[in-house]
């Protein structure tokens, strides 16, 4: 290190100050990569499983209703009032393949995608005696369709119901797990930066020393330089 007891004050003073620049740049650094960590497990929750658990709850809710519906339709007689839930249980249908299909697009995890192919699956044989229920109901064939709905329809509903169960399970384990995984990551990060800017001090402050004490000892060498010069011209 005798090179840089060489330099002159300034270059001195400017390297210590560099470096302490560098250690800030170094914690600001180390303080995005953490929030980056935290953030994403924020984004995963946000971008991912509420979505997921919001298309669910909405699937369910209009499996409810077209259950509903077929009920209404076979109790009625009226053919106008019969066509008015008709137009009702094909919009629910719509909108449940519509809900299913965005659900799609947000499966990452694997059991979620077996359950959602069962799920596709079981919605396709309902929706198809669905429509066997709505044409025997429309031609007065009630108890024909009173049948099939309180029999094969209404198991493939309760098996399809615990099935879009499974999935809103799966959405709401998920979306706790990158909650606590955010807790985590944003508890250790507090740690790491807390113990980095004590760090960063410390070796700042033993900077600040070191530099004083290499800047003050030539000062202080200064009078006995005087003394001596004196001494040589008395």
């Amino acid at each position: 290190m005798t090179w840089f007891y060489d330099l002159k004050i300034t270059t001195k003073l400017l390297l210590s100050f560099a470096s302490i620049l560098v250690l800030t740049l170094l914690l600001g650094a180390f303080s995005i990569a953490q929030l980056e960590r935290v953030n994403g497990s924020a984004t995963e929750i946000n971008t991912k499983w509420l979505p997921s658990v919001r298309t669910v709850l909405a699937f369910k809710n209009e499996l409810t209703r077209l259950r509903s519906d077929e009920l209404q339709h076979i109790l009625l007689k009226d053919t106008d009032e019969m066509n008015k839930f008709s137009g009702s249980i094909a919009k629910a249908q719509d909108e449940l393949q519509k809900n299913l299909a965005l659900y799609g697009t947000l499966i990452s995890d694997p059991e979620e995608r077996t359950v959602y192919e069962r799920v596709k699956t079981e919605l396709a044989n309902y929706m198809a005696l669905s429509a066997r229920i709505v044409a025997l109901s429309s031609e007065q064939k009630k108890d024909e369709a009173l049948a099939i709905s309180r029999g094969e329809s209404l198991k493939i509903g309760r098996q399809l119901v615990a099935d879009v169960d499974r999935l809103a399970q799966i959405d709401s384990d998920g979306s706790a797990s990158s909650a606590k995984s955010g807790a985590e990551l944003y508890g250790s990060a507090r740690i790491r930066i807390g113990a980095l800017l004590v760090v960063m001090i410390v070796l700042g402050f033993g900077l600040a020393l070191w530099i004083a004490r290499i800047v003050s000892r030539p000062l202080g060498l200064a009078p006995c330089v005087r003394l001596v010069v004196a001494s040589e011209f008395s």
